[in-house]
């Protein structure tokens, strides 16, 4: 006999039955780049590379991506650290220039190398401190106290290490304001006045660099 026909049977299968559904949307889960990277729920600042969310410190870096902007404080827990290293330096400097004394024979070497010794304690160690920070900077972007508190120095142009040039003027403008008006720790805390939300120093605006968290 024939069957009659069902309006219904040339109908798909209603979604989800005998057909794969797309994923709606790019989902969770998607790995984050740069340093200090947001977690899920904490959203990247709008814009462009050099977008910054000044309540969260995140900013955007053209070739690293989302990063954090590192805190005074961690700034200034690494710069404490350096300073105990310098103090290696010139411990063993003048540990030195005693050895140099004691050898001498007589009362008039000893004085002019009294003289001379504390003229090349503050040559050499003042050279030892700059080229630390300039070596370090340069090539690793970290020293070792900014190592120790998670800190890193970039380029903020592209994220990469700052390099010979900037390193050096980033070291160069506080030893000015030191050596001319005593200034220099003024300007590790100029990070203090920057409005950006990048706590960029003014040696920071100089070399053209940020600072950020790499925890």
């Amino acid at each position: 006999s024939n069957q009659p026909d069902d309006p219904a049977g040339s109908a798909p299968p209603p979604p989800g039955q005998g057909q794969g559904m797309a994923p709606q949307g790019g989902g969770y889960g998607a790995p984050q780049t740069g340093y200090g990277a947001p977690g899920q729920g904490a959203a990247a600042p709008a814009g462009g590379p050099g977008a910054v969310d000044a309540n969260s410190g995140l900013v955007n870096i053209a070739g690293l991506g989302t990063a954090k902007v590192a805190t005074l404080g961690a700034r200034a827990l690494a710069r404490i650290i350096d300073s105990i290293v310098y103090s290696v330096f010139w411990f063993l400097l003048i540990l030195l220039m005693f050895a140099i004394g004691a050898a001498s024979s007589s009362s008039s070497e000893s004085a002019s190398m009294g003289v001379g010794g504390i003229m090349l304690i503050w040559f050499f160690g003042f050279v030892a401190t700059v080229l630390y920070e300039l070596v370090m900077i340069a090539v690793k972007g970290q020293t070792i106290g900014k190592m120790v508190t998670g800190v890193k120095v970039v380029d903020q142009r592209n994220g990469q290490n700052p390099g010979w040039g900037a390193s050096f003027m980033r070291i160069l403008i506080p030893q000015i304001a030191n050596f001319f008006c005593g200034l220099g720790l003024l300007v590790y805390l100029s990070p203090m006045f920057d409005s950006s939300g990048r706590m960029q120093g003014w040696h920071d605006n100089v070399a053209n660099d940020l600072v950020i968290s790499t925890k």
